[in-house]
């Protein structure tokens, strides 16, 4: 048995007036669809920068190896510095141990 009114009245030569629950039925059957129509959009919205996503993973993992090795190469440099430097100051100091000998041989031959 129904208890609600009917959808529409008829009248003579009239249209069918709508209902308030007919009104209601259609703003939801609205909301429906437009809340599908945004669903539908933003799985193909996540899909797409899904597949972007993926591919800057590739290369951001190269970004991040070439980055390590620059870093390592770097390193190797600076080590390469240091050694160099070390050897400049290791040869001077070379040179000044032998002029200070001979200074020490004449001092100690004059007194």
């Amino acid at each position: 048995l129904r208890t609600d009114p009917p959808s529409f009245v008829v009248g003579t030569g009239q249209e069918p007036v709508p209902s308030a629950a007919m009104a209601m039925g259609a703003g939801a059957a609205i909301a429906a669809a437009a809340t599908a129509a945004a669903g539908g959009a933003g799985a193909g919205l996540f899909s797409y920068n899904r597949g972007n996503y993926m591919f800057d993973q590739k290369m951001h993992y190269a970004r991040f190896g070439a980055g390590l090795n620059m870093a390592i190469a770097q390193t190797g440099i600076y080590k390469q510095d240091i050694a160099q430097l070390t050897a400049l100051t290791v040869t001077r100091q070379d040179c000044y141990h032998g002029i200070a000998a001979m200074g020490l041989t004449i001092l100690t031959a004059i007194y």
